[in-house]
């Protein structure tokens, strides 16, 4: 079996989206799973879901003077711009389209601007492949962790919903979600195994009953093989092992 050393460096570019104009703050606010109220200039990361829920887009948004700037994985750039462009009507903004940057991402035990579980995100021309720090982190990627289809309670990414924030497209499945426990049908965790293993491989418990499936992002890191795996609600503490 072939032991892939470093893979999935698709998070190093990011294509940056301007919102540009005096309504670019209403419609974040009204479309996004984080408050955007234009007096607080703090960058946070956030996601675009669907009505039921589901994430269409993770992004980074810089609020600025004169409007928004949204750090896009390069992958779902053309999606993030076609959802902005579908819902957006009367409000005065528009969305310019500007180069690609690179992440460079580090661990941080600090606290603020740029920190998201315990690592510091820089953009700018320097990148890294930050494969195993996401996989630690379990900051899941697209495509190889999720698809559109993804719930976001699925994928451990309900802390970038803002819960006191008001309305938002996919808001009323999120707080029914929160108000009957706050969990989904599986959880997205971190898996370390003994030897290398293959995307979408069946993780069994210790019985011989299927409880999950790996997703694609797996990486070999001083004699470690982490792997982000999908399992099933209530089997996150059990021994696991590949079928």
């Amino acid at each position: 079996m072939v032991i892939p050393q470093t893979v999935f460096s698709e998070m190093e570019k990011w294509t940056r989206l301007k919102m540009l104009g005096p309504d670019a703050f209403d419609f974040a606010q009204r479309m996004f799973s984080r408050a955007f109220n234009g007096s607080d200039l703090t960058p946070k990361p956030s996601l675009f879901l669907s009505a039921e829920g589901r994430v269409s887009a993770f992004f980074w948004a810089m609020p600025e003077t004169d409007g928004l700037l949204l750090f896009v994985p390069s992958a779902q750039a053309d999606a993030l711009a076609a959802l902005i462009e579908r819902y957006h009507f009367a409000e005065k903004f528009s969305v310019v389209r500007l180069s690609e940057v690179g992440l460079k991402v580090q661990e941080s035990r600090n606290t603020g601007p740029w920190i998201w579980r315990g690592l510091e995100f820089c953009f700018g021309e320097e990148s890294n492949d930050w494969t195993s720090l996401r996989i630690e982190a379990g900051i899941p990627s697209f495509p190889e962790d999720y698809s559109t289809e993804t719930l976001v309670f699925d994928l451990g990414l309900q802390d970038l919903c803002d819960p006191d924030k008001g309305c938002y497209i996919g808001q009323e499945v999120v707080e029914r979600v929160r108000t009957r426990g706050g969990r989904g049908a599986r959880s997205l965790v971190t898996l370390e195994w003994d030897a290398p293993v293959q995307p979408h491989e069946k993780v069994m418990n210790t019985a011989g009953e299927p409880v999950g499936e790996l997703t694609r992002s797996f990486v070999s890191r001083g004699g470690q093989f982490l792997s982000l795996s999908f399992l099933t609600r209530g089997h996150e503490a059990e021994e696991t092992f590949i079928s």
